[in-house]
């Protein structure tokens, strides 16, 4: 799924990795903002959001609505 931490300059952060057939098939790190994020074990989903330079937060959320209802 992800990671999400501090850096060693104090910046937290998101690490996704996406794998394919045991290769890389994508990679984001994010060290601004909310990323939702869907586990793939269980199928909820996370927000992370990054309160300020030295702390995050992760909660259970719903299905963010652009993924519910996509556009046509």
């Amino acid at each position: 799924m992800a990671l999400y931490g501090v850096t060693e300059s104090g910046l937290p952060y998101v690490h996704v990795k996406i794998y394919k057939q045991r290769r890389i098939y994508g990679e984001m790190f994010v060290t601004e903002g909310k990323v939702e994020l869907r586990c793939r074990e269980c199928f909820r989903w996370y927000t992370v959001r990054i309160v300020d330079p030295s702390r995050a937060v992760l909660k259970e959320t719903e299905v963010p609505p652009q993924v519910a209802n996509p556009a046509p």
